[in-house]
């Protein structure tokens, strides 16, 4: 569990930074990658 809240963190963060210059579509495809990587660590 604490390995997927870091990532979450991580990738929330590295979302936020790079928000402002990308597209809400390309944060979305961003996330949904994000969670699948999540699911395949564990």
């Amino acid at each position: 569990m604490k390995k997927i809240k870091i990532v979450t963190v991580i990738t929330l963060f590295l979302i936020s930074l790079t928000g402002c210059k990308k597209s809400k579509e390309e944060i979305e495809r961003e996330k949904k990658e994000s969670l699948k990587k999540t699911f395949l660590i564990q």
